[in-house]
């Protein structure tokens, strides 16, 4: 038998031989997750998903479907901007409150 092993038979004997009751740890409750899980989406929720569905959807169908009055230069270049643009200032924005 080596020492590590003779250790933790003689922790275990002492655990055993212990008088006292085990100590029963209570089970972890977060406040803050059942009140999140219960909260609505929120209007802060809304304004991502706007910001989201506008860089995902409208700016891509626009730069598609450039209008004709539109330069080809702003259609490729400053529209890709503005989605980029609007979600970093809604990530910061968001950081900031949450």
């Amino acid at each position: 038998m080596t020492d590590s092993e003779s250790t933790a038979e003689t922790i275990e004997d002492r655990n055993e031989r212990s008088t006292e009751p085990p100590v029963v740890q209570p089970e972890h409750s977060d406040s803050r997750s059942t009140a999140a899980a219960t909260d609505s989406f929120g209007w802060r929720g809304w304004v991502l998903l706007a910001v989201v569905a506008f860089s995902f959807v409208v700016v891509p169908v626009v730069v598609i479907w450039r209008p004709p009055l539109l330069p080809r230069w702003v259609a490729l270049v400053a529209l890709p901007m503005v989605p980029g643009i609007l979600l970093g200032a809604t990530a910061v924005w968001a950081a900031l409150r949450g």
